[in-house]
């Protein structure tokens, strides 16, 4: 389940927690972001994603499907606040843990893939 601190008015940070992410946890997010957009003031967007560990048991199906719900539910918000996230998130910034700069980043240009 994921965490939000929004104390800082210039910024909202969202901390992913110990457990994997569910579609559910980004559809929370993104409300709790798009209610922040309410407040018509500029801020940056912070999500710390920490380590967790993976359900034992998952199929590479249930991976599959995961992700499809993941890109729906992004991509709805994206649809749905792209004018005022443009107008109001003066930045977006993704922090992960050093350990998987190895395992997602660890070939030459690989970055490129995720930026």
């Amino acid at each position: 389940m994921f965490r939000f601190d929004d104390s800082d008015p210039q910024f909202v940070i969202i901390y992913t927690g110990d457990k994997h992410a569910l579609p559910d946890d980004y559809r929370q997010s993104f409300k709790f972001w798009a209610e922040q957009l309410k407040r018509r003031e500029r801020f940056g967007v912070i999500m710390v994603d920490e380590p967790h560990e993976h359900p034992e048991g998952e199929s590479d199906e249930d991976h599959r499907q995961h992700e499809a719900e993941f890109a729906r539910v992004i991509n709805d918000f994206r649809r749905d606040y792209r004018e005022s996230t443009s107008q109001q998130n003066v930045g977006y910034a993704r922090v992960m843990p050093l350990a998987w700069n190895d395992l997602y980043f660890s070939e030459a240009g690989s970055w490129d893939r995720y930026v």
